[in-house]
């Protein structure tokens, strides 16, 4: 029962998964760009604070405040217009110092925190390239305004600040781009095997669907031929009538029974647990008691047969007796055989060809109902083969299965 609800279960479990993929976000920044761009807001109230705090001191002028509170807004706007922001503030931190040295260590500030959001938001190649535009800009500025030599560790560390910053932001997307891209994969793997489950449980139903087919199909036939004979023995012979009777009362037993076996399976049963099929030796003799000539050939064990090629004769077997009580005329003949490693079954009978056919080759194959396709597809599946067609007056049915090195033949 464990295993069952499992495999009942897996299709739902998929799909909760593939709807949990399908809710992390894509157009919007991600959680920890988030947080980062959170951080980033703290760093600007910090700046102004700072600056606002030099002013009250006396240790910076209007401009500077000016300037700082001007760079904080625009790096406010970073969220909807990163380019348009990021461009604005570098214009300002590379002309300002020249009009007015003043410390402009605040509105660098805010020209780092609009960077940051640039890579984030933007192409790489486009977020590079004014990031080095900033970088060599801060450098010429620090260098020509400020009079700072040029390799000096002030100067040098604009470079490396505007590099960090820049750097950290593109990592943070290029981890999020893998991370998207494995997701990306996960799903698309989750949608693979969904479409495996489907498939899977389409085979079963069609498997459950010829079983059904050729065990109905088979007792339904073998119930009309004893009653037929019931019917014709009843005045004159009444225990053949009777016993006539019998075989369709166990026939409709074994019927029901399989029947309720198939149907429990379609009650979202484990697949896996489908109805068996009744014993070879079991159809060879009912086969034989309703008429008849059953032949086996005598180094062949029916009950030693592997389990799939077993299963595969008595349906293979099953639907070719029904076809040939429904269309046939005489008894009918089923021969057993090896050939090799491959086991042989052959049912042939006696039929009236249409008019105008009575010259029918024996390579013709009479297709129609799904019988035939059925019994086609149960040999393949065991790497066999099945020919269905007329040879003359006598339509014959032949299928060769593979005995899978099993000890079929007796010694």
């Amino acid at each position: 029962m464990r295993q069952q609800a499992e495999t009942s279960d897996r299709p739902r479990q998929t799909r909760s998964v593939a709807g949990e993929l399908e809710r992390l976000p894509r157009g919007e920044l991600w959680p920890t760009a988030r947080v980062w761009e959170r951080s980033l807001d703290v760093v600007l109230i910090a700046a102004l604070v700072v600056v606002v705090a030099r002013f009250l001191v006396e240790r910076a002028d209007v401009l500077e405040v000016a300037a700082t509170c001007g760079g904080a807004v625009v790096a406010a706007a970073r969220r909807r217009a990163p380019r348009g922001a990021v461009l604005l503030l570098v214009l300002a931190s590379v002309t300002v110092p020249w009009w007015h040295p003043a410390s402009p260590v605040g509105l660098w500030v805010t020209a780092q925190v609009a960077l940051f959001a640039v890579p984030l938001r933007c192409r790489r190649r486009w977020s590079l390239t004014v990031a080095a535009v900033l970088a060599a800009g801060l450098y010429v500025v620090t260098v020509g305004a400020y009079r700072i030599p040029p390799i000096d560790p002030t100067a040098l560390a604009v470079l490396l600040w505007t590099a960090a910053v820049a750097g950290a932001a593109t990592a943070l997307r290029a981890q999020h781009e893998t991370v998207q891209a494995l997701v990306d994969r996960a799903a698309a793997a989750l949608a693979v095997r969904d479409g495996e489950i489907e498939q899977h449980l389409t085979a079963e139903r069609l498997r459950i669907a010829r079983d059904l087919h050729d065990s109905v199909a088979h007792t339904i036939s073998g119930i009309s031929l004893q009653a037929g004979a019931a019917e014709r023995a009843l005045a004159q012979r009444p225990q053949d009538a009777a016993a006539a009777l019998v075989a369709i009362r166990t026939a409709s037993r074994e019927s029901l029974v399989e029947l309720q076996q198939i149907l429990g399976v379609l009650r979202d049963q484990d697949p896996a647990a489908a109805a068996p099929a009744p014993a070879l030796a079991s159809l060879l003799a009912q086969t034989s008691v309703e008429g008849g000539a059953v032949t086996v050939a005598p180094d062949l064990d029916v009950s030693a047969l592997p389990a799939s090629t077993a299963v595969a004769l008595v349906r293979i077997a099953q639907e070719a007796v029904t076809n040939a009580r429904r269309h046939g005329t005489g008894p009918v003949s089923v021969e057993l055989s090896t050939v090799g490693d491959d086991v042989v079954l052959q049912v042939s009978n006696a039929f009236v060809p249409p008019p105008g056919r009575t010259g029918a080759q024996p390579t013709e194959v009479i297709s129609g109902g799904f019988g035939l396709m059925g019994m086609r597809e149960r040999a393949s599946v065991l790497g066999g083969t099945l020919i269905a067609g007329p040879s003359g007056r006598t339509f014959e049915v032949q299928a060769v299965l593979p005995l899978r090195g099993a000890s079929a033949v007796r010694p």
